[in-house]
């Protein structure tokens, strides 16, 4: 670079080499408020957590995505529990609530927490393989655990499992996936292991 320069072969310039055709323009603004409160309306209001209809459309979404450039999603199917006298509750509203402060703290922008079935919890993970949505199941499993999440919610009270399923690499349908990662959720849950790749399950299991 230094011979070429010095041979006045080449030159430096602080002009761009390419016009900016938009230093003319002025930015249309966007209405911020008017996101969130579609944001707000595609949630559920006593968990502020994407509703199950809401994912539903957004997992459609991905997989017409899929279909027209073949980028692969994942998804991780959960669930959160406490043990109080030998039995399994959910988490008390405030509890749940610095868990999906936890959890929203954990995930990328573009990934979509949403509830689940009646029980569960989903997180839809766009443009990304099973490998790194284990991942983000792995981080989320350690931030829960890290500090209770109430005085209620003690750590050896957790009960935590994870099913992580994706496509293409497992299956090529919606109905599948969901399938795919719920199978792996209730294997985690019997094995007594928090997280489970339905890629690494066995045909018995």
């Amino acid at each position: 670079l230094f011979n070429l320069v010095n041979g006045k072969l080449i030159t430096a310039s602080a002009k761009p080499a390419k016009t900016d055709k938009t230093a003319g323009l002025h930015a249309t603004p966007i209405d911020h408020v008017a996101i969130e409160r579609v944001n707000k309306m595609l949630s559920r209001p006593d968990t502020g957590i994407l509703s199950y209809p809401s994912f539903h459309y957004f997992l459609d979404q991905e997989f017409q995505r899929f279909q027209q450039y073949r980028i692969p999603y994942s998804i991780i199917i959960f669930e959160m529990w406490a043990w109080h006298n030998n039995e399994l509750k959910a988490l008390s509203p405030a509890a749940l609530q610095e868990a999906v402060s936890r959890i929203n703290g954990a995930k990328r922008s573009l990934d979509l927490f949403a509830h689940f079935e009646a029980l569960s919890y989903a997180i839809l993970l766009p443009h990304t393989e099973t490998p790194a949505a284990a991942v983000l199941a792995h981080r989320i499993l350690e931030i829960l655990r890290a500090r209770s999440l109430g005085p209620e919610a003690n750590l050896s009270q957790l009960a935590l499992a994870f099913g992580v399923a994706g496509i293409p690499e497992d299956c090529q349908e919606m109905g599948l996936l969901l399938a795919a990662a719920k199978a792996a959720k209730v294997v985690a849950q019997k094995n007594n292991y928090p997280i489970v790749m339905f890629k690494d399950m066995t045909p018995s299991a």
